[in-house]
């Protein structure tokens, strides 16, 4: 988390979002620890000790619906990082692509993926060091000391399509990220420490929010009041095509 402070930002909280276990856990919730949803960081690495794992729905769409519901601070910039442990079908979504897309836009949610994939290139060599892509830049293990990435690069991608789907244009028009979690297995802890690195200042770069918001008190269906905040103008975000480059 020592990427955010250099910039200034500071997060205000953490949150997870489970979904997809047996029976009871298997639809979307929270996981509370000591009494609490959101929790500082360093209460939030307990958080991943209360996962319990199944084979239950796919919905992906579904819990970040639910996860937009939680009850944030006034006016933070809001993020999200998904983990999909399965493919992004719209046939095992119960809400329309469209829907969730709009409901990002309008509470500003940038949505990066840690996807279970690795990403492909032509080149041998680069695959090695690749590590994520935005909707205009590739990255790689040479942005560790400073990030700028190659939108050359970022051309040569293959996109992983089949096992992301539609959560591809919801990552991408949202300016959040796809990278593969799995240089997180690395064997050898400096490399790990350099994909970390390159994607906290990546997640960190959009964590800004928004100057202009407008905030009204409103109540949830048990009557508890709280502050919800939009901002003043909607992003518009750049169009995908099917070649996976925005326009």
């Amino acid at each position: 988390m020592d990427q955010f402070c250099p910039d200034m930002i500071f997060p205000h909280g953490f949150s997870l979002v489970v979904f997809g276990g047996d029976g009871v856990l298997d639809l979307p919730r929270s996981i509370v620890v000591g009494n609490n949803v959101f929790s500082e960081v360093q209460q939030f690495l307990h958080y991943f000790e209360n996962i319990p794992t199944g084979n239950g729905n796919s919905d992906i769409f579904g819990a970040l619906r639910f996860a937009t519901n939680l009850l944030f601070r006034p006016a933070v910039a809001k993020t999200f990082i998904l983990l999909p442990c399965t493919t992004c079908d719209p046939s095992n979504m119960t809400l329309d692509y469209t829907v969730l897309h709009q409901v990002l836009l309008e509470n500003d949610i940038k949505l990066h993926i840690l996807m279970n994939e690795v990403f492909r290139v032509d080149k041998d060599r680069v695959n090695k060091m690749f590590y994520g892509i935005d909707s205009i830049n590739a990255y790689t293990k040479k942005d560790f000391k400073n990030l700028k990435g190659s939108t050359e690069l970022r051309r040569q991608v293959r996109l992983p399509k089949a096992h992301l789907g539609f959560c591809i244009p919801l990552a991408m028009e949202s300016n959040g990220t796809i990278f593969s979690a799995k240089k997180l297995e690395l064997t050898r802890k400096n490399a790990v420490k350099k994909f970390v690195t390159v994607f906290t200042r990546r997640v960190a770069l959009t964590a800004i929010p928004c100057q202009c918001q407008k905030c009204e008190c409103t109540a949830d269906n048990d009557g508890m009041s709280y502050m919800e905040c939009f901002p003043c103008q909607y992003p518009t975000p750049g169009f995908y095509n099917v070649n996976g480059s925005t326009v």
